[in-house]
């Protein structure tokens, strides 16, 4: 009897089986998603962890931290965050939340969330927005 035990949801062993996986009327919304959150953090590691893509990367003041992103029947679902760790999101849509550090989004409600709200929720759980190289990106302000 082998002591290897399969990972992921279905037996699924790769980053790449897994996406391949996930059902069209969710594949634009997760790829919005994995899009959004590779631009603003070049330097995350995705992996299959509890069936789901665990999106996650090293910081000097916090360790690793992590993101999780699961498609289900529904659409997406975030995990992964404490309370209030997530840039006002939760509060701006509080019928998103489903339970403690949990966004449940239908992937038919996706298109009236912008993306700067994802972007916001990305940099609040895995860190301020950094250059490819490591260095902070500049700090846009506007004037009004």
């Amino acid at each position: 009897m082998s002591s290897e035990r399969p990972r992921g949801r279905h037996g699924v062993t790769t980053v790449e089986q897994h996406v391949h996986d996930i059902p069209a009327e969710h594949r634009g919304f997760y790829e919005r998603l994995d899009a959004l959150l590779r631009s603003r953090r070049p330097d995350v590691e995705v992996s299959i962890s509890y069936g789901i893509l665990k999106y996650a990367r090293a910081t000097a003041d916090r360790g690793t931290v992590k993101l999780y992103l699961g498609v289900w029947r529904h659409g997406v679902s975030l995990y992964g965050w404490s309370a209030g760790a997530e840039a006002g999101f939760a509060r701006r849509h509080p019928d998103l939340l489903s339970g403690r550090g949990t966004l449940k989004i239908k992937t038919s409600r996706a298109a009236q969330i912008a993306d700067a709200e994802f972007l916001a929720l990305f940099d609040a759980v895995l860190g301020t927005h950094s250059n490819r190289d490591g260095s902070p990106a500049p700090t846009r302000t506007t004037s009004g």
